[in-house]
């Protein structure tokens, strides 16, 4: 996680933290290169293996990008998700009603205790979480869902959007310390573990401020997922896929999908 500052005319530097197996993030810096398309494809040297290309999308306002490395013959899966950085002037104000986020972790870089939940936030605008309630579940647990709750979860951002939260010890599904990234107005949040092979992401977006329906979600969305399966419980094999793509909203319920994805280490055109 951490920062990268694309130049306008296809090159990058990075500066943040990376984290393996489980070992605690460490400093790491880096350059890059990519290419924008008309229709919003973005292909980005991959920051962390330079030899695996992102295939990746960019949203109309240049404030999102999301993509996968969909082309891997080594078995690397993997996402990335960026949203643009404040200029300046951002206060805990920022992050302020409710949220809905999920989060993936694959504990000490393994998937034999890998959970997943998604949960909703409320934020007060003053530092800290009112409550975190979560649904998910663990392979360590049994792969039940469970549900949990955070109390007084606290958060600290500076004015360009970088900051800190800690979601305490009393979940198992989501919990710890968090380096946090906040967008301009405070709709979207990016989060990732701090501790020692605690290797995960985290997104949150501020919720509806009125009553959605099917309607709502119309149009066309860029996506990417990265997924991780067992095909049963005595199975000791999991099975892995990523994939960037588009989701077409139909505003009734219904929606297409078309991705490139790969899985299993086999790249293959999608459509449902």
């Amino acid at each position: 996680s951490g920062a990268i500052t694309f130049s306008g005319d296809g090159s990058y530097t990075f500066t943040g933290k990376l984290g393996a197996g489980s070992g605690a993030p460490a400093a790491s810096s880096g350059s890059g290169t990519y290419s924008v398309t008309g229709s919003g494809s973005v292909t980005i040297s991959d920051p962390i293996q330079s030899t695996l290309q992102v295939n990746a999308r960019l949203t109309a306002d240049g404030a999102v990008v999301v993509g996968a490395v969909t082309e891997s013959a080594d078995n690397v899966y993997s996402i990335v998700v960026a949203v643009k950085a404040p200029p300046a002037g951002i206060t805990n104000a920022a992050l302020n009603g409710a949220y809905t986020g999920a989060t993936l972790e694959f504990p000490r870089g393994s998937s034999a205790a890998v959970k997943s939940a998604v949960m909703g936030l409320a934020a007060n605008g003053r530092g800290q979480f009112a409550s975190v309630r979560i649904l998910g579940h663990a392979n360590d647990g049994g792969g039940r869902n469970a549900t949990q709750e955070i109390t007084n979860a606290t958060y600290n951002l500076s004015s360009d959007g970088a900051g800190s939260a800690n979601f305490g010890t009393a979940a198992t599904l989501f919990s710890g310390a968090r380096d946090v990234f906040v967008s301009q107005d405070g709709s979207l949040l990016l989060g990732a573990s701090t501790a020692s092979g605690g290797r995960d992401i985290f997104i949150a977006t501020r919720n509806f401020s009125a009553t959605a329906a099917a309607s709502s979600f119309n149009g066309r969305y860029w996506i990417a997922e990265l997924t991780v399966t067992r095909p049963g419980w005595l199975s000791p094999q999991f099975s892995f896929s990523c994939a960037s793509g588009a989701l077409n909203a139909l505003g009734d319920g219904r929606a297409v999908l078309s991705q490139r994805l790969l899985q299993d280490a086999r790249p293959l055109d999608f459509t449902a």
